[in-house]
C-alpha cells in the first residue's frame, strides 16, 4: 500500500543488496561484492520504464542504501539524476540495520544470530561508506545533495524544499499539505517503536566511530 525499494526490483538480476538482507548467504555476498551491477541497473531501468507505462508519472523517485558505493553503476544508467545523501550517526545506522535485518529474517529463515547479523553489517556498512567517499573523490562523480539526519527530522519540508529547488521542481501548496500529513501520521505510528541498542547485536560502537572517523569528520556527522 505504500512506496517500496527497487532492490526487489534489482533483484531480478540478482543486482541487489536483498539476498544477503533477508538470509545468510557468505558466498553470494562475497560475489556481490566485487561484480559489476551495471546490466542490474539497465534492467532496473527497463522494469521502470515498464511500470511508468501502465502509471504514467513525470519523475522516478528511488531510494535505497545500496546504490550508496554503486555510483558507478547508477549514474551511468541514470544521466542527470538528482542524488540525495543522508548522513547519520553510523552507530545508529548500523544499529538499525541490524535489528531490521533480524526482524526481516524472520520471515525467510528459522536460523537467527543476532550477533553474527549484528558484526556483518557493521562490517558492511563501513565497506559502503568507505567505497561511496572513494567514489564522491573521482573526477566523473556525480554533484550530490547532503543532508543531515537530524536537520530531516527536525524540519522534514525544510529538507524537502532543498530537494526540491535542487531538483528544479515547485513545490505546490496540494503536495506539501499531502507531505505534511504523511510526516505526522508516520510520526504517530512510531510512538511506541523500542529503542534497540549496540549491544543487543553485539556492535561495538567505539569500534564503529574509529572505523568512521573519516566519513564523520567529512561530512560533520554529529553523534546521537
Amino acid at each position: 500500500m505504500e512506496a517500496d525499494e527497487e532492490i526487489w526490483l534489482l533483484g531480478a538480476d540478482f543486482a541487489s543488496m536483498l539476498f544477503e538482507s533477508m538470509w545468510h548467504v557468505p558466498a553470494f555476498a562475497e560475489w556481490y561484492d566485487e561484480a559489476d551491477l551495471s546490466e542490474g541497473y539497465r534492467w532496473l531501468r527497463r522494469m521502470l520504464a515498464i511500470l511508468h507505462w501502465y502509471r504514467p508519472g513525470d519523475r522516478w523517485l528511488l531510494r535505497s542504501p545500496q546504490h550508496l558505493e554503486r555510483l558507478v553503476d547508477l549514474t551511468p544508467t541514470f544521466p542527470g539524476a538528482v542524488l540525495v545523501q543522508v548522513h547519520r550517526d553510523p552507530v545508529k545506522v548500523v544499529t538499525s540495520t541490524a535489528a531490521m535485518v533480524t526482524s526481516v529474517r524472520r520471515l525467510a529463515t528459522a536460523s537467527i544470530i543476532p550477533s553474527q547479523i549484528g558484526r556483518y553489517w557493521q562490517w558492511r556498512t563501513h565497506r559502503m561508506l568507505d567505497r561511496n567517499l572513494r567514489q564522491r573523490e573521482r573526477r566523473d562523480a556525480p554533484p550530490i545533495l547532503d543532508v543531515h539526519f537530524e536537520h530531516l527530522m527536525a524540519d522534514p519540508m525544510a529538507v524537502v524544499g532543498s530537494i526540491y529547488e535542487r531538483a528544479g521542481r515547485e513545490l505546490t501548496d496540494k503536495a506539501r499539505r499531502a507531505m505534511e500529513h504523511h510526516v505526522a501520521e508516520q510520526r504517530e505510528r512510531h510512538l511506541d517503536v523500542h529503542t534497540v541498542e549496540p549491544e543487543q547485536f553485539g556492535i561495538d560502537a567505539q569500534a564503529v566511530h574509529r572505523d568512521h572517523e573519516e566519513y564523520t569528520a567529512r561530512f560533520d556527522v554529529c553523534v546521537e
